[in-house]
């Protein structure tokens, strides 16, 4: 193979993953007619790191929980309501520097749990009539230090979305797919 650079093992490894919640419904009072599926405007995103844990005994594990779900809307305006939560467990390899660990934790494991969930969602609702849902990438890594960009208030990296534990979190607005005609 001719590549411009080979991955290398990274020093996070997940050990396991389980899906602990997932609910998907249609919302009968949308209006399929009344949207075209080329201007389908997806609400609201609700990501949060409901739980970051470090094993006291054994302080390189970790387990994280991370949920997502779509912002309450009225039925009429989107086709679908879909929440999903999994629960993660990791192991930082011992030879990784120890001041560097959680940092190396907290932001990779629920990066990784969230990538599992976007497949999720865009897999349930690329299954229903409508299109599927896209949703975005998102960075769990907290910069120590932000200074606005002048003039560009709105851009989300110079005003990052601290995820917390907890209900809430960020908000992100995703994009929906295409439907493929069959």
């Amino acid at each position: 193979m001719n590549a411009l650079y080979q991955p290398m093992m990274s020093p996070l490894q997940l050990d396991r993953y389980f899906l602990k919640g997932l609910c998907f419904n249609l919302n009968e009072g949308y209006d399929r007619g009344r949207v075209s599926p080329d201007r389908f405007a997806a609400p609201q995103i609700e990501i949060g790191v409901i739980s970051a844990e470090q094993d006291p005994e054994r302080p390189s594990h970790w387990r994280f929980e991370v949920s997502l779900g779509l912002s309450e809307m009225p039925e009429s305006d989107f086709p679908y309501h879909v929440e999903t939560t999994l629960v993660g467990y990791f192991i930082v390899h011992d030879n990784y520097p120890p001041q560097h660990a959680e940092r190396l934790a907290r932001a990779n494991g629920p990066a990784v749990l969230y990538s599992c969930a976007r497949e999720i969602v865009a897999s349930i609702t690329g299954r229903s009539p409508y299109p599927k849902l896209l949703i975005p990438s998102v960075t769990f890594v907290q910069p120590e230090r932000v200074e606005e960009a002048p003039g560009h208030p709105e851009l989300p990296f110079c005003k990052p979305m601290r995820l917390t534990e907890g209900k809430g979190g960020a908000e992100i607005t995703p994009s929906v797919g295409r439907r493929e005609e069959r």
